[in-house]
């Protein structure tokens, strides 16, 4: 992400803030916070009537939520006993959902392509690199766990990074990895007194120590998906097509800019959902790609034309446009008959000459795959960044049991 580091330190600004809530939580209920915006487990308990409830205060009566739930713009999750209900996030998608089908500005078709993309992006923040921690499991054994993937994680850092700088200076490169290293030998201080002692034979010193960076580490993990589901958000909310894919974006005071629209990228992303048998306009908050040419929203001055021009580098699509030709518009797949699934291999009976994949499963993976290569910094990587700059003090002081 561009300029980590500068979120990074406003992360850092606001740590004693965070410190003061885990704090006064504790005094006050016996127990830290939860920060689970986007974890599944709550499913069982978070049904149709508490999101009515959630999104009265923006309006949305019950008759527009229902129309929302039906045309599939709001949809329900899983928890891992197979339990529908939705997820904290689910009142924001609501919202926005009610947004997006006020402005007019989209079929129904194309809000639904719209939040069948945000639904498989959401499923990628969730799972695997950032799962939640199960509330089935003691708090000790998955703070256990956590020190034993810090030190695998800063060991990884390290390697990743022993060739040298690359596109930063020397010297900051050399700040990280020194910060790596120490990083790196606290955590394994911590990651064998944890490993050797059960929590009864800690001191109460070092008890309530590792209840605090369990804590930290939660939330550092849900800061990493509130920025990463926030760019979608962004994207979304600004007026852009899913496709469009930026290589950045800039954090300051609350206010995400996305940075660096990569076009390249985005006609690749075009050209998968044309192959997916969809054909809407691609869209920017200024004007519309479509195989007509570029079609600016409202008459501009010379002016507005020149700094729009400029804003979107379209001396580069004008180019791409040109070369693709017609063939970005069209479906490349053949007739309809057998094919194999282009995420599983499994052969299937294709219905339409645009399917290519056995199932709404796999084609949610694929799409998850495109959202990994357009967003490589969702990964631990991410969370090293923010371990390592916006709170030194993660680990304990000497990091043993004292």
């Amino acid at each position: 992400m561009a300029d980590a580091r500068n979120e990074a330190n406003q992360t850092a600004d606001g740590w004693d803030s965070i410190n003061h809530l885990y704090d006064v939580s504790v005094t006050s209920f016996g127990n830290s916070l939860e920060f689970r915006l986007f974890d599944v487990q709550y499913c069982e308990n978070l049904q149709i009537d508490w999101l009515a409830g959630a999104v009265a205060h923006a309006g949305i009566d019950r008759k527009t939520l229902d129309s929302l739930i039906r045309d599939g713009l709001v949809r329900t999750w899983k928890d891992v006993n197979g339990t529908e209900g939705y997820i904290l996030y689910s009142e924001y998608l609501a919202r926005q959902a009610a947004t997006l089908r006020q402005s007019g500005r989209y079929s129904l078709d194309e809000q639904r392509h719209i939040f069948d993309d945000w639904h498989s992006f959401l499923e990628i923040v969730t799972s695997d690199e950032l799962a939640y921690d199960s509330l089935n499991v003691d708090d000790y054994e998955h703070f256990r766990r956590r020190a034993g993937e810090m030190v695998q994680l800063f060991t990884e850092q390290l390697e990743r990074t022993n060739d040298g700088p690359l596109a930063q200076p020397a010297e900051h490169w050399e700040e990280q990895q020194e910060e790596n290293r120490e990083k790196l030998q606290l955590w394994q201080r911590v990651n064998k007194t944890v490993q050797n002692k059960s929590d009864s034979q800690l001191s109460p010193a070092f008890k309530g120590a590792w209840r605090k960076q369990l804590f930290q580490l939660r939330w550092a993990d849900e800061w990493v998906r509130l920025m990463t589901a926030q760019d979608f958000s962004t994207l979304i909310e600004q007026g852009y097509s899913p496709e469009v894919s930026f290589n950045g974006h800039h954090y300051s005071a609350g206010v995400l800019t996305l940075q660096h629209l990569n076009w390249p990228m985005t006609l690749r992303r075009l050209k998968d959902t044309r192959n997916e048998g969809l054909s809407f306009p691609l869209r920017t908050p200024d004007f519309n790609v479509t195989e007509r040419g570029i079609e600016y929203l409202k008459p501009m001055t010379p002016g507005e034309y020149q700094a729009i021009y400029e804003q979107y580098h379209l001396d580069q699509l004008h180019a791409l446009l040109s070369r693709e030709g017609a063939a970005l518009w069209t479906c490349d797949l053949a007739a309809s008959g057998r094919a194999a699934c282009e995420e599983c291999g499994g052969i299937f009976e294709r219905t339409t000459a645009s399917r290519r994949f056995c199932s709404t499963r796999c084609l949610n993976r694929n799409k998850g795959r495109r959202w990994r290569a357009s967003n490589p910094d969702l990964s631990r990587q991410a969370q090293a960044r923010y371990y390592r700059d916006a709170y030194p003090e993660i680990v304990p002081p000497g990091g043993n049991n004292k």
